[in-house]
């Protein structure tokens, strides 16, 4: 049995201030790989009660804490150590899957090193990612998973 942290009590209350100003307009047009319209009214609306956007902006703030994406040094060079493991229940066709794949592909060009973790088998976003680039694990439920309702085997 497991509980449940209280993210959305968090972010419209005490973090509410730490993550408007990581969903601060101006900062996401200068790092340019998220629509800051779009950031903005998902998270204008979920302020307002609506949760359907909790997931969707869940990756934009991770998005936003992990630092500005990667520069390039005088030598050409990369920084070492920007690696994201990008988690999420399935890659089918959905908004919050169009935004991890579109900003996993963005960063992707950018140098950071990435993979993406579905709970589900492949959905048409995979090949997306794959063709990009970015490896993509499957972590299915197995048949005997109570997630896929099965009956557990001992």
């Amino acid at each position: 049995m497991g509980f449940t942290i209280p993210v959305e009590n968090w972010l419209r209350g005490e973090l509410r201030e730490w993550a408007d100003s990581l969903l601060d307009t101006e900062r996401i047009r200068n790092d340019g790989y998220l629509d800051a319209a779009t950031v903005r009214s998902w998270w204008h609306a979920y302020l307002q009660g609506d949760n359907q956007w909790h997931s969707p902006l869940g990756p934009c703030l991770c998005s936003r804490v992990a630092g500005p994406v990667a520069e390039v040094n005088e030598r050409n060079e990369r920084p070492a150590g920007r690696h994201i493991i990008h988690t999420i229940g399935q890659l089918e066709r959905g908004g919050a899957e169009k935004q991890l794949s579109l900003l996993a592909l963005a960063l992707h060009t950018r140098g950071w090193d990435q993979v993406v973790v579905s709970f589900s088998r492949s959905g048409p976003w995979k090949n997306v990612l794959e063709s990009g680039g970015i490896p993509v694990v499957e972590i299915p439920p197995a048949q005997s998973s109570p997630i896929a309702g099965g009956k557990p085997t001992r």
